[in-house]
């Protein structure tokens, strides 16, 4: 395949084009009208979303913290609180529409009624008791008692199994990246296995059953009377399991599915606290899920004004004079240019090669420069913790597992990683610099 001559004036063009666009459909009084009449078109679907996806989320954070022992305060998904406010009329002036300040975890957990530690989440929501195998806690546990993990093996399963979940809706492209991240931390298959295993369960019980207090009528059905579950495992297959209750889904022994090192041999019907009775009371699981659903509902319309923040008046009217618009435009500079060489390259490897099979490296390339540089989005921090070997296993196996060629893959990453951490560190200063630029206005 030969290779295109660049043309440099047609990318500046093109980039220009797409900073107008993208000014146009973000900062202006029109846009701003028209994401907010877009997102007032799709709220009940972002109701329903919410209501039916949180849970889940919920429900898989619940097993590592009965499981493994992880405490709440080092999971994620729980800090996702924010503090939202009008700007003062100073500040309205400078071009901030809305003030969104992240609340500390610490205020988060107090804010959703969730304990910051493992023994006491499960005093609290679970009738079983606390595993025998306990992290250890400075100052408190005894030597020989409790277990460490690494920095980045913690970081992996309190948060970035859960980010990679997320990310997946093909359990089969979940699978991948859980073992090719495993394997680069030399975390034991076993384990994973077992955590991959029960996302999978509590996915396949909450999704074909009706969880009362948790499930809508109209996105899930009741479930077969057989009581059979179907659940797609760490080794590629598909069994059916009986699974009745929640519980039993959370943190239960299944077997041939979790040996006993990884469950709990729950109570008969459940092991909720608080489950219904005479007195209708709701555990507090279910209400602190409700707590969590009803937090990101009442944020949602505010994203048409955070959309359109950080933009004075003359900002709002000419692309050319917006900050946002230009530090984008650099940071869409830079990604073209990362394709640019990484097209270039695989070309003179692959001389053959067609037009998709280049873009597929390409994309490969875009993931890895994107897992070093995100700064935002919970479960993201583990990419920076690893180094240039942990990370080049990890990026081998998983795109080696999306059909790449692994010989490629091993000198494409010798090629670029040094290119694509320096772009990384350029993107994090740009983002820097328009925060403290920011900061300067408000200070005046």
């Amino acid at each position: 395949m030969a290779t295109a001559a660049f043309n440099f004036a047609k990318l500046l063009e093109e980039i220009d084009a797409q900073k107008r666009a993208y000014h146009e459909k973000t900062m202006t009084a029109d846009a701003e009208w028209s994401n907010y009449l877009r997102y007032l078109q799709a709220y009940d679907m972002f109701v329903h979303w919410a209501s039916f996806l949180i849970p889940q989320f919920v429900f898989n954070a619940t097993s590592l913290i009965a499981i493994l022992g992880i405490d709440p305060i080092e999971i994620d998904i729980f800090k996702l609180v924010f503090d939202i406010s009008a700007p003062s009329l100073d500040e309205f002036l400078k071009g901030i529409n809305i003030k969104i300040d992240p609340v500390s975890i610490d205020l988060a957990l107090d804010f959703y009624n969730i304990p910051k530690t493992a023994v006491d989440f499960m005093e609290q929501s679970l009738t079983a008791k606390q595993p025998a195998g306990e992290k250890c806690v400075y100052g408190k546990s005894t030597y020989g008692k409790c277990y460490v993990d690494p920095d980045a093996v913690r970081e992996f399963i309190n948060n970035a199994i859960l980010a990679m979940y997320k990310k997946h809706k093909d359990p089969v492209s979940f699978r991948n990246e859980v073992e090719s991240m495993a394997k680069a931390l030399g975390v034991s298959r076993t384990l994973v296995a077992n955590i991959f295993n029960r996302f999978m369960l509590i996915s396949s019980f909450y999704r074909s059953g009706f969880i009362l207090n948790i499930s809508a009528l109209d996105r899930v059905a009741l479930a077969p009377g057989d009581g059979k579950t179907p659940v797609y495992t760490f080794d590629g297959d598909v069994v059916d399991v009986e699974v009745q209750y929640l519980t039993d889904a959370l943190m239960g022994c299944v077997l041939d599915l979790f040996p006993l090192d990884y469950c709990f041999v729950v109570p008969p019907k459940s092991a909720l606290k608080g489950e219904l009775g005479a007195e209708q009371q709701i555990p507090p699981l279910i209400e602190t899920i409700h707590k969590i659903v009803r937090d990101n509902i009442s944020r949602y319309m505010y994203a048409p004004m955070a959309l359109a923040n950080y933009a004075t008046t003359k900002e709002r009217t000419d692309y050319k004079t917006s900050q946002r618009t230009e530090m984008w435009g650099q940071l869409m500079a830079m990604r073209y240019a990362l394709d640019a060489v990484v097209e270039s390259y695989i070309q003179s490897l692959l001389s053959d090669a067609d037009k998709i099979t280049v873009n597929m490296y390409v994309t490969a390339v875009r993931q890895l420069y994107g897992h070093i540089y995100k700064r935002h989005g919970w479960g993201m921090r583990l990419w920076n913790m690893l180094d240039d070997e942990k990370l080049k296993v990890y990026w081998v196996e998983y795109w080696t597992a999306q059909g790449l060629d692994k010989n490629v893959l091993d000198m494409l990453f010798d090629y670029i990683i040094d290119i694509v951490r320096h772009l990384a560190k350029q993107k994090y200063d740009i983002a820097s610099s328009a925060r403290r630029n920011r900061l300067a206005k408000l200070l005046r």
